[in-house]
């Protein structure tokens, strides 16, 4: 209630204040627009239109006509100490511009001779060479390097009707500006007297709800200690008390839940389900995300803690950003590897691609990564990535003092055996083909092997995916057919061709030749389905 009687005031004050600001500004510029109307329209009647039209060269600045003429223009200048400048010029259909003509500055300091050129052409001036001729007043102001501006137009009519020339009139606006400046320090003064006042009303009114809020605000710092079983009574007649003492109440009852769950960032997305924590788990379909640094082992035996540390935290710092910026959920953390999931706890629609997604960015994220390292005397490690989407237990596992969300299941086994798949192959980001079915067509990818991972009996189709398709990758496809043909003469030749389109050597057709040598040498089981069945993980 405070804040929005505070929040009235400040409204309406400034509303006010506003409004009377605009108001004077407004007259004030009007006042200014209607005397600058008054003194172009009569200083124009200080030009003789048939003298003016015989002024066209410069020569014709010694001439009687142009000094009287200019005489007269001037004494209009001196006559009235906000108008700058005073000068007339007229259409040019050669340089397709105004030239000046007549000009009452002083020579050498603001002077413009007769045929210079103006170039300035504003609205209003353009509009003042446009029947039908009359007087113009600019609608703004215009700064220039000489400074802030009025200007007023005006026509010399030629005895015959035709538009001889315009009168221009600037005025100084800088003591309008400053009548604006002092008006608007003293609107804001009166703004801020109005504001103090109903601010201390609103204390006094505060005052009165002081001892529910102190009791809230104590219980807000137990909160932030994650000290939550300690009771607090609050007694209001204020509604917005007893809802800020509800929304406590149901920050307590979350974080009672989330503080057993690991990871953390877990309560950024559970808060809101206001349900205590309780052990079980629900069979979903997630996409599991495994990755984990390349040689790192022997990496940490040659670092000192601190880098190793500086190594860690700068790595999962950015991995963590990524997956979480496409709805992932961190599971933990295993040395160097990272364990996450989508679709749970909250559903994400078409996870298989986001995960996919994620990937891709972590890899490109890692260049940078490796080069920060490369410049700090670290190791340049590279990191490999595991993706599988199937059934899943997922849910709150451990005891009733702390519990653990994660998934179990032999999805996630998979997943973290393509991780490891990696090193074989020579990949960064294998995908299952659960996975692969459902981004097909969206992200680039090959078909690697078909294989069952340890621990497995059935095989099934494994791919790498990148950020866009290699052209190489056509001469390894056609590899991959003649392969699965069990043509193993054309693939081995095929698959050594890769290389060369390469430019450099590719793991998987290493791989894949070396089989097709051994298929060559001592032939395929006889039960050998195109399954290869991995022994290591």
């Amino acid at each position: 209630m405070t804040a929005s009687l505070i929040g009235a005031v400040l409204i309406t004050s400034f509303l006010l204040g506003g409004i009377v600001y605009t108001i004077w500004r407004q007259y004030l510029r009007a006042d200014l627009a209607t005397r600058m109307h008054d003194l172009v329209a009569t200083s124009v009647l200080m030009v003789d239109p048939a003298v003016h039209g015989r002024l066209r060269s410069a020569q014709d600045m010694q001439t009687a006509g142009y000094q009287v003429q200019r005489a007269k223009l001037k004494k209009v200048r001196q006559g009235s100490p906000d108008i700058r400048f005073l000068y007339t010029f007229r259409w040019s259909a050669e340089q397709n511009k105004p030239v000046f003509v007549l000009d009452t500055g002083t020579p050498g300091v603001d002077f413009s001779p007769l045929g210079e050129v103006y170039d300035t052409m504003t609205p209003t001036l353009a509009a003042s060479f446009t029947p039908p001729y009359q007087v113009r007043v600019a609608d703004a102001f215009y700064t220039d390097q000489y400074g802030t501006w009025l200007s007023s137009y005006a026509p010399i009519i030629a005895p015959d009707g035709s538009l001889e020339g315009v009168l221009g009139l600037d005025m100084d606006a800088s003591r309008i500006i400053r009548m604006e400046n002092q008006l608007l320090l003293l609107v804001l003064g009166l703004t801020l007297g109005i504001i103090a006042l109903m601010g201390a009303l609103s204390f006094a009114l505060a005052r009165q709800i002081a001892k529910p809020l102190q009791a809230l605000c104590k219980d807000m710092g137990q909160i932030q200690q994650l000290k939550l079983e300690t009771p607090v009574n609050v007694r209001s007649n204020i509604s917005e008390v007893l809802q800020m003492y509800q929304a406590l109440e149901n920050m307590k009852m979350g974080l009672r839940s989330f503080r057993k769950y690991v990871p953390s960032d877990l309560v950024s997305q559970l808060i809101g389900l206001q349900k205590e924590a309780v052990l079980g788990t629900n069979k979903q379909q997630l996409t599991i995300f495994f990755c984990d640094l390349e040689n790192f082992t022997a990496a940490s035996e040659a670092l000192s803690s601190e880098d190793l540390s500086l190594l860690l935290s700068s790595y999962f710092e950015k991995i963590s950003s990524i997956l979480q910026s496409h709805g992932a959920t961190i599971d933990k953390f295993i040395g160097d590897a990272v364990m996450a999931f989508w679709n749970a706890p909250l559903p994400e629609p078409d996870h298989p691609y986001r995960a996919a997604k994620a990937s891709l960015e972590i890899l490109q994220a890692m260049e940078q990564l490796r080069a920060d390292w490369h410049a700090r005397g670290l190791p340049a490690l590279s990191m490999r990535i595991g993706l599988n989407t199937g059934p899943v237990l997922v849910g709150n596992v451990g005891h009733n003092d702390r519990f653990s969300y994660t998934a179990l299941g032999d999805a996630v086994n998979v997943a973290s055996r393509l991780e490891s798949l990696n090193k074989h192959y020579g990949t960064r980001v294998l995908v299952s083909q659960t996975t692969l079915s459902c981004i097909e067509g969206r992200i680039a990818y090959r078909v690697v092997d078909c294989v069952a991972v340890k621990g497995k009996s059935q095989g099934a189709r494994i791919a790498e995916i990148a950020l866009e398709r290699p052209n190489w990758w056509v001469d390894f496809d056609l590899a991959r057919q003649a392969y699965e043909r069990q043509d193993w003469a054309g693939a081995l030749q095929l698959f050594n061709l890769v290389h060369q389109r390469k430019g450099s050597a590719d793991r998987v057709s290493v791989v894949l030749a070396e089989r097709c040598q051994q298929f060559l040498i001592h032939g395929v089981p006889p039960d050998w389905d195109g399954v290869w069945v991995m022994q290591d993980k």
